[in-house]
């Protein structure tokens, strides 16, 4: 899992990787404590490494977390990755990196459908390390809109990471803006 970003307000719904090997069944914990508003679902059964979701509540700045998988003979493996939360407002710069894609045959091609609110820009990857950028200082409020980031790769096969973007107004008090 590369590093995510999430913005506040809008649910998520995040399946982490499943743990393989060991012996018998393997029991998943995940620290620290996840940003206010999320939470972590231990997996059911071995598909997943159990779920991030909810809907996160206030901004959270880039931290890293862990989630370690321990078998029946108390052996241990871990997975870490890093998570931070966003609050977006109009009229403030926004620089978001948005996640890799990996796999596939040749070189892979990103698109951003629908276009992003304006001020806001998409620029395709340069290389594997993200699967591109949004920034620029959007100038208008935008409302919980869905967004798809298409990965085809040389055969022409696709996957999609959907997401959504929010941009909230100035917030005021008594007529002041602040």
């Amino acid at each position: 899992m590369t590093a995510q970003t999430y913005r506040t307000g809008t649910a998520i719904n995040v399946s982490l990787s499943a743990g393989t090997g060991g012996t018998g069944e393997l029991d998943y914990d995940l620290t620290p404590s996840l940003p206010d508003g999320l939470h972590y679902t231990a997996p059911a059964d071995a598909t997943t490494g159990g779920v991030i979701s909810g809907t996160p509540t206030a901004g959270a700045p880039r931290a890293t977390y862990t989630l370690t998988a321990t078998d029946g003979d108390d052996a241990a493996a871990a997975l870490a990755f890093s998570l931070a939360v966003q609050h977006y407002r109009k009229d403030a710069a926004v620089d978001v990196a948005l996640p890799a894609a990996s796999g596939g045959n040749g070189t892979l091609t990103y698109a951003l459908s629908p276009g992003l609110p304006a001020g806001l820009t998409y620029t395709a990857p340069t290389d594997a390390t993200t699967g591109g950028r949004i920034s620029g200082m959007p100038t208008q409020v935008a409302v919980n809109a869905e967004y798809a980031l298409t990965v085809t790769d040389a055969d022409g096969d696709e996957a999609i990471l959907t997401f959504h973007l929010s941009v909230a107004g100035a917030i005021s008090f008594c007529g002041v803006r602040l």
